[in-house]
This record gives structure tokens, sequence and C-alpha cells, in this order.
């Protein structure tokens, strides 16, 4: 009986009437349902004002449903004209096949910026050459490469050079440099990363001073280099090890890092040294400092499991 009214009679008692659920005798008990529920745990002192809100943007969105059905023109309509974009649009960076991505509106390298990239640049054009990579950097004179500000003849080495302080990696990990401006409390403009020293892999933690963009073209070719511009701090040996569950890590990974002196320039290794995106092992964090010892923990580091 009961699917026979479901399937013959609602449909009509629907059209006719409106909603089913309007008809029956707990619609009041329901209403007050949801004004508890939207204001509770959010204020004690105005909930008149956030119970209006709601209702008032609650009311907005049904009269929009109302008018466009489908979601998609909803959507549009809901989400208002794209805001443009502010700075120069020539320097946002679209990312690569890899996941590294320079987010936000980059700038330009002033010259004074350039100078001391460039040595960075070219040391490391260098190295590529040196292990015979087949990249196209490892082809490249570094300390040919200029931009347009040096008002020099395009003769194949010119480049673009744009400054960003935030960046994306494998499209999950979030880095910034020490000129990102929202860095307050908590210090995690920092990195890891891994190099080969006399046969074995050896961890660096280095800081971000610079995230930079450079890119060549040659010819009808476009050539892109997304990079961190570091200064890496003296290796020191794994401070402890930590344990995640039974599981003992290896010494470079899951590490709390001790560096020395970190009060004056003992404590740095290698001064403005450029480290490929795609070669970052992870981020790190500046978890303590005493006197003028810093330690440093992985970004993912949880602090209940050592």
């Amino acid at each position: 009986m009961n699917l026979h009214l479901l399937v013959c009679r609602l449909h009509r008692q629907e059209d006719a009437r409106g909603p089913v659920y309007l008809e029956l005798e707990y619609w009041v008990e329901r209403v007050i349902q949801l004004c508890k529920t939207k204001v509770r745990h959010r204020t004690h002192q105005y909930p008149e004002k956030v119970l209006s809100n709601f209702l008032l943007e609650y009311g907005a969105i049904e009269l929009y449903k109302a008018q466009y059905p489908r979601v998609e023109e909803l959507a549009s309509k809901l989400r208002g004209p794209h805001t443009a974009i502010t700075g120069n649009v020539d320097a946002v960076d679209n990312g690569e096949v890899g996941g590294s991505q320079m987010l936000g509106v980059g700038r330009i390298a002033t010259e004074a910026e350039w100078l001391e990239l460039k040595t960075s640049v070219a040391a490391f054009c260098s190295r590529e050459a040196e292990a015979e990579s087949e990249s196209h950097w490892a082809n490249v004179d570094g300390g040919s490469l200029h931009t347009a500000q040096e008002d020099e003849h395009d003769d194949g080495s010119l480049v673009s050079v744009y400054i960003h302080t935030y960046a994306s990696l494998r499209g999950t990990e979030m880095y910034t440099s020490v000129e990102h401006p929202r860095g307050r409390t908590r210090e995690s403009c920092f990195l890891s990363t891994t190099y080969e020293v006399d046969g074995r892999n050896v961890t660096y933690i280095a800081l971000v001073k610079k995230l930079v963009k450079l890119v060549h073209v040659q010819g009808q070719e476009s050539h892109c280099l997304r990079f961190a511009w570091c200064d890496f701090y003296k290796r020191n040996p794994p401070h402890r090890r930590i344990q995640y569950l039974e599981d003992v890590v290896d010494d470079d990974t899951g590490s709390m890092w001790k560096v020395s002196h970190a009060a004056d320039n003992r404590c740095w290794s290698e001064r403005g040294y450029l480290v490929e995106m795609h070669t970052i092992n992870t981020k790190v964090m500046k978890c303590k400092k005493v006197g003028d010892t810093l330690y440093f923990v992985p970004y993912a580091f949880s602090s209940g499991l050592i």
C-alpha cells in the first residue's frame, strides 16, 4: 500500500502542494535544530547575527539555483569574473611535467641580483658539462649569459630571470624563501638535498635565499631552469635518530640535524649554491635554537613518535 502511494500519488501531491516534508508535523523542530546547528560553537554574544548571515546566504544561493539549475552555469555565476593578475604577467610560471612550479607573480631580477646569480649559474653549467650531462645547460657557457637590462646584443645567450618567493614541488610540497612575507613564527625556509661525496650520498641542510626561474631562449627553443639559490650549512652528523613505530630510518632521513656556530659565518660550507628544484629531498624546519646552535627536523616530522 505504501509503495502504491509513493509511486502513484506522491508526485501528484507534490505538484499540487509542494514538498511533502513541509506537510509533516516535525518541520518546526527541524528548523529549530538547523538554527542551533549553525550557531553552536560559533558565537555566544551575537547568535542572531550569525543566523541572519546564514539565512541571507542560503536564500541567495537557493535563488541562484532556481534561476540556473545547471551546475556549470551556477558555478560561473557564483564565482563571478576572474580578477586580473597584477604585476608582470610574463613572470607567471606554468610549471613543468615533473611538478615543479614557481607560484605567484614573479618579479624581474635586478642587475645586482643577476650579478650574484650569474656566478652560481655559470658554476652549475660547468658542473653539468664536467658530469657529461645530457641536459641543455651542459652545453651553455654560463659566464656569457646576460639579461636584456644589460643592453647587449641578442647573440643567443639572452636570458630572462624571475624571482619568486614560494614554489610548489611534486604538486604537493610548498617551499618558501627568506623573502616570503608570511613567515613569522615558524621558520621553514630551509630544505635538504643529497649529493654524492667520495662515493657515498651525503645530505645537506640549506637556507633558501631566493627561488628563481631562468628562461633561456635559443632560436625557436625555450629552456627553463627552476632552482633554489641557497647557502649550505656545514654538515653535522645527525643529532639523533628518530624511530617511527618499530622502524629505525637511515641516518640522513628523518633525523634531527644540529648546526653549530650559527651566530657567525663558520656555520656555512657553501654560499650561493644553485639547487635544481627536482633534486630537493624535503622541506626542513628550524625547531630549536640553543645559544649559537640550531636544530632542524624534516617538515613532516611527527613529534609524538621518537
